[in-house]
């Protein structure tokens, strides 16, 4: 099922201090997004809206595993080595 608040909290409960923390996944998910905005210091992007300054100006990046292989696809079409 889709993630709520609570799941969110419970996640970044499980890695401990995350300070602010980045929720990527591979395809937008509005579910997830509303769950990321009701947690302080959590935001959330999808791999297609995911930048270097998001990446850069967060703690902690936890990336949903399905949302690897779409990153790993996306660096090597924009000409990165994957």
């Amino acid at each position: 099922g889709k993630p709520r608040t609570r799941e969110v909290v419970e996640w970044l409960d499980k890695l401990g201090d995350t300070g602010k923390t980045l929720l990527v996944t591979p395809q937008a998910d509005e579910a997830t997004a509303r769950a990321a905005a009701n947690v302080r210091a959590v935001s959330f992007r999808s791999v297609g809206a995911l930048r270097t300054a998001d990446v850069l100006t967060h703690h902690t990046l936890v990336v949903r595993r399905d949302a690897l292989d779409a990153l790993k696809a996306r660096v090597a079409i924009d000409g990165g080595a994957a």
